[in-house]
């Protein structure tokens, strides 16, 4: 195992409640290299059923992306890791971009936003240093990969179906290729999410692929992998003497 690939949870902002997503959060400090804070949203295109049902429960609390900001603030104090929001486009516009990029996050995720329309947005995240990332699946062609990656600052945000979270990862030897390829490509991290379910994903992917980290969110939700688990999981990794 390489012990300097990243492990980045995935924490839905207000739920159940805002302040157990906090306590939640909290709880990953030790063991996340980044952090992800997504903000539920009412009609996501990239969420499975388990963070589309949690957002419902979440909205439900009344929560505002004010409220989501200054959550991420909050958390900037207790953690050193890098803070990515996720979060669709129209709430960042209604918001303002140029407000949304003054406040405390290091990066964002926009899953409905391509690389043709993000122009204004990139220049502004430039103006505050912030970190874009963007998407790649397994279909994702060479020449669109070298574009994408022109357009990102953070990281490529591999995953490993196209579609929705929340299904089985499935690490095929094409899914491998396909990551050492877009390696040869990019000059940036590759970090790989959808479908890490169990902590022998994570085991498979830091053993078996060239990606350089792993982003869990289903799992976490339902507590399939927990602070405890991945904490265990790198004790003993480090433990084991390495061939």
């Amino acid at each position: 195992m390489n012990t300097k690939k990243k492990f980045i949870p995935y924490i839905l902002f207000g739920y159940p409640t805002i302040e157990e997503s906090y306590r939640k959060a909290l709880t990953f400090a030790d063991t996340a290299d980044i952090f992800e804070i997504g903000f539920p949203y009412s009609d996501p295109i990239a969420d499975g059923r388990v963070i589309v049902d949690a957002a419902r429960i979440a909205l439900k609390n009344k929560i505002s992306f004010i409220d989501y900001l200054e959550f991420i603030k909050k958390l900037k104090d207790k953690i050193t890791a890098p803070i990515y929001a996720m979060t669709y486009y129209n709430p960042i516009l209604k918001y303002g971009i140029e407000k949304f990029m003054k406040s405390e996050i290091d990066g964002f995720i926009i899953p409905d936003l391509i690389i043709e329309e993000s122009g204004e947005l990139l220049k502004i995240a430039k103006k505050y240093n912030k970190k874009s990332v963007f998407i790649i699946t397994p279909d994702t062609l060479d020449d669109r990969i070298k574009k994408i990656s022109e357009h990102t600052t953070g990281f490529i945000y591999f995953v490993t179906y196209a579609g929705v979270t929340g299904k089985n990862v499935k690490l095929t030897k094409q899914i491998i290729d396909k990551i050492k390829k877009i390696k040869e490509i990019v000059n940036c991290d590759v970090n790989i999410g959808f479908g890490i379910r169990k902590i022998r994903d994570i085991d498979y992917i830091y053993k078996y692929t060239e990606a350089d980290g792993v982003i869990v969110g289903s799992a976490i939700i339902k507590n399939e992998i927990t602070s405890e688990t991945i904490k265990q999981f790198k004790n003993a990794k480090l433990a084991t003497p390495q061939k």
